[in-house]
């Protein structure tokens, strides 16, 4: 397994296909980078297309903080440390753009309990999975201490959303795909 990790604020420089450039001009596929001083310096850090297209849709003024690629068996795996306008998150995104992972930088969960009506939870919890949830179908929604879990279906794509009684959103991350069995 290789792993590469890139913490903005280098300069420019190639690890296994990603470039991390130190250049005003926003490309495609790339997103914006802080360096870790956090100085109003804006770098780009290039990536492939599809993993700037994610990270820039689940995190409202997205700047990455720190970036890892990992290639395993299974592919290219790009974990993702970014700052938005509401909190700071950690990111695990296919090669391919397919979110994995997303939430909360060192947050761990509490135990599942019953389920609940959409209906049945406070506003700014149902306004965060409404928001997350997009297009999806809601499928359920699970009350757990100081936060609520709900799981989505967008496209065939099934996530899992993890909420708090605030409605910050803690975790939103990949369960499969519907059909598979999973």
């Amino acid at each position: 397994m290789k792993t590469h990790t890139v913490v903005t604020g280098l300069l420019a420089g190639c690890f296994g296909g990603m470039l991390l450039l130190v250049e005003p001009v926003l490309a495609l596929d790339a997103v914006k980078a802080v360096s870790p001083a956090g100085d109003a310096e804006s770098l780009q850090v290039q990536v492939p297309a599809r993993v700037a297209a994610t990270i820039r849709a689940e995190v409202l003024n997205a700047r990455v903080l720190e970036l890892n690629r990992e290639q395993n068996d299974d592919g290219v795996l790009y974990h993702a440390v970014v700052a938005g306008d509401a909190a700071e998150y950690d990111l695990i995104i296919r090669g391919d753009g397919l979110l994995l992972e997303k939430g909360l930088s060192h947050r761990d969960e509490e135990a599942e309990t019953p389920q609940r009506s959409l209906d049945n939870v406070p506003e700014n919890v149902r306004a965060t999975i409404r928001r997350e949830t997009g297009a999806g179908t809601l499928q359920v929604v699970r009350e757990q201490p100081a936060q609520y879990v709900a799981e989505v279906l967008q496209g065939k794509e099934q996530y899992r959303i993890v909420v708090a009684a605030d409605g910050r959103l803690l975790v939103k991350e990949y369960a499969g795909r519907e059909g598979d069995g999973e």
